[in-house]
């Protein structure tokens, strides 16, 4: 299968058969000539010009022991501009974070390390790698996806940016692949048992520098993609950020077009390093169009935008001096992504475990607040997609001591018209214990009215050890909320001249979208153990979920589709993160088992993942390559033909493999990533639409400072 055209002759078969050979092989040659050159050519560039040494000079050799031989070159090289420690830049403050992560929290973080290993085309991608989280993908890129804990159903993932909650405006749960990963640098995922939370964080700078970045890349079925920001202080207080992002794809055997244009532009303003104003604006178009067998499902092309104004400051605490002047170790190990200096090695991990304790500890009381609205409008030619506009306004404090935290937040939302998106009140608090550093304790309350349903949600975590390398953890919840639908569309026939002449002929048709809500119950709980030695880590926890009501996504192929009864599910989850050989040789994987057949909607009988990734190893400070091959398997689930309205269809299991590989050169990254490298064509999650073959995507991406 190939991007061309499908020809009758044999010569023409071959030749095209050649030809897609040598292109799937061409990054593979590149990334052969790039392992071979770049190295030397990074020594050559790290080597300082050596004078001519004056006949009255004396030449003292270096002791043996000064450089050791045998080392492992581990550690890169420090940036080649040394920031300047003493003049921070003016960022937008950051709200204090949640203090507990990892597999024993379901809580999981991607920082600025983490993502400089990752190039994909969308946030989905990359949440595809959390154990629990189910995707329902229609297709390749951009077609529609819902996500779900345990495929709890619509209306239980929520995504927040910089404290801002990214409202879904045309389905029940918003589509990750319409958030561009231009200006991330973090991301947090908590898979709770009621709800998925995906936090976002954005771009500070390191220093008061000009930092930008461009990444381009080009791929299978006429892929594209271009992404570029900038972002320099003015003066003493300001900060000025733009950026851009483009994705565009013909989609699967070129049936599936694509594109995603993003435009952002953001402000902020500093009073002081802990108290600051920002202003945001970003506008998203996306415009999908698919053929599959003759079939044309609805057309989508809108406009999405987000204009909104924050303001966020400590108040009655001290800044940490670690905060504000970091030693020149601990400043180059919390650069931003695409800083030279950042390393990926043990020692720069502890450093910013402790820079980030020293900051904790001095706390204080911490006051947010955003007001701001969101909008959706449909282009010419989408049938699908409603208009609507949201504003949103929020408020929340935290008071972060060392004992730990306490957080209060409320929430307003209103919608110019009832669609998916409902008028909602929310007000939540949630408080996190660390007396000690082996015990914790943290849980939320939330009361959400939203639509017609007023619901109370209650949360409750704990964390014990390591004691000998074991660490006991547990997760109990329990609550109700009201989930959204599309109940029906009609046709409203209004005759002004009916009442009086009834063969007067009709004037008028309206289309109406009827929605409805339903309250919807969710428990269960979560225990477990992982065991930690040196590097190694593994951890397993059971499981128990009830939902009485799965409700839809809201996606096309869904119309028609009433909640469906969730059930209760049982499963075993388990992880491993193993150093193979050489502490930069590690294998992963991940594995969730529900323990009996596919009842509930989406929900597979088994899915995991496994895979081999190697980095971390430095030639000459500046060189480092990443490798990683995974294998992903997913067994049946129940599913809903497209041309269906009922869950009455059990799909194959299926497994596919991908490929990734980075060459690191200083501040350049050139990356090659295959996905479903063995063309796997009769993977679906619903029947009849069909996910990608083979897909293969190369490009660069590049960091200046100056």
């Amino acid at each position: 299968m190939g991007d061309g055209p499908r020809g009758g002759g044999r010569g023409y078969v071959a030749g095209v058969i050649l030809l897609s050979s040598l292109r799937r092989l061409l990054p593979a040659l590149l990334a052969g000539v790039s392992a071979a050159v770049l190295p030397p050519a990074a020594a050559l560039r790290a080597q300082d010009t050596i004078p001519a040494v004056r006949q009255d000079s004396a030449q003292i050799a270096i002791p043996g022991e000064a450089v050791r031989g045998d080392t492992i070159p581990d550690a890169a090289k420090p940036d080649s501009v040394p920031a300047d420690s003493t003049r921070p830049a003016p960022n937008f403050p950051v709200f204090p974070r949640p203090r507990n992560a990892g597999f024993a929290a379901a809580s999981w973080v991607f920082g600025p390390a983490e993502l400089s290993r990752f190039h994909g085309l969308s946030l989905l991608e990359l949440l595809d790698r959390i154990p629990g989280l189910v995707i329902t993908r229609e297709g390749g890129v951009g077609r529609a996806a819902g996500v779900a804990a345990f495929a709890s159903g619509g209306g239980r993932m929520r995504v927040f940016l910089d404290g801002w909650e990214l409202r879904p405006l045309n389905a029940t749960v918003i589509d990750l692949q319409q958030i561009p990963l231009l200006d991330v640098t973090e991301v947090r995922v908590t898979r709770g048992l009621l709800e998925t939370r995906v936090e976002l964080e954005t771009l500070r700078l390191t220093d008061r520098r000009p930092y930008a970045q461009i990444e381009g890349g080009e791929g299978d079925f006429a892929t594209r993609l271009l992404r570029g920001i900038f972002a320099r202080p003015l003066g003493e207080r300001l900060i000025v950020q733009a950026g851009l992002d483009l994705v565009e794809t013909a989609g699967f055997r070129r049936a599936a077009d694509f594109s995603e244009n993003t435009a952002l532009a953001r402000l902020s303003y500093a009073f002081t390093p802990d108290r600051g104003l920002q202003l945001e604006y970003r506008s998203t178009g996306i415009d999908t169009e698919r053929t599959v067998e003759g079939f044309a499902p609805p057309r989508e092309s809108f406009d999405r935008g987000e204009l909104l104004l924050r303001g966020r400051g400590r108040f009655f605490g001290r800044r940490s001096a670690a905060c504000v002047r970091p030693a020149p170790a601990a400043a180059a190990d919390s650069a931003a992504a695409g800083d030279s200096a950042r390393t990926d090695t043990a020692g720069a991990a502890a450093r910013d475990s402790a820079l980030a304790a020293a900051c904790q500890v001095q706390g204080g009381f911490w006051l947010d607040g955003a007001i701001g609205r969101s909008w959706v409008n449909p282009l010419t030619g989408d049938s699908i997609s409603i208009g609507s506009e949201s504003v949103q306004a929020m408020v929340r404090a935290s008071i972060d001591v060392p004992l730990g935290t306490l957080t209060g937040a409320a929430r307003v939302h209103r919608v110019d018209r009832e669609g998916y998106s409902a008028n909602a009140t929310e007000l939540s608090a949630r408080a996190e214990l660390t007396p000690v550093p082996w015990v914790a304790a943290w849980g939320e309350a939330r009361a959400v009215s939203a639509g017609g349903v007023t619901g109370v949600e209650l949360e409750a975590s704990g964390r014990a050890g390591p004691f000998g390398g074991f660490t006991l953890f547990g997760s109990l919840a329990a609550g109700n909320r009201g989930v959204r639908f599309r109940r029906d569309t009609i046709q409203v026939v209004k005759t002004l001249a009916g009442e009086v002449d009834p063969d007067a002929p009709e004037t008028d048709t309206l289309p109406l979208v009827l929605f409805r809500d339903r309250e919807s119950t969710a428990g269960g709980f979560r225990a477990g153990a992982e065991w930690t030695r040196g590097s190694l880590v593994a951890g397993a926890a059971f499981v128990a979920h009830d939902v009485d009501v799965v409700a839809p996504f809201g996606f096309w192929w869904e119309q028609g589709l009433q909640p469906s009864a969730g059930g209760t599910v049982a499963a075993v989850e388990a992880y491993a993160d193993v150093p193979l050989l050489w502490p930069q040789l590690r294998f992963q994987a991940t594995y969730t088992d529900f323990l009996a057949d596919p009842e509930r909607p989406y929900l597979p009988q088994r899915f995991g993942r496994a895979a081999l990734e190697f980095h971390g190893l430095y030639f000459g400070g500046n060189f480092e390559p990443t490798l990683r091959a995974e294998v992903l398997a997913r067994g049946r689930q129940l599913s809903v033909d497209r041309d269906s309205t009922t869950f009455n269809v059990i799909t194959e299991p299926f497994a596919t493999f991908n490929f990734f590989v980075q060459m690191r050169v200083l501040d350049v990254r050139a990356f090659w990533r295959i996905e479903n490298a063995f063309n796997r064509e009769q993977a679906f999650d619903v029947p009849g639409l069909p996910l990608p073959g083979v897909r293969s995507l190369f490009g660069v991406r590049w960091f200046f400072r100056d």
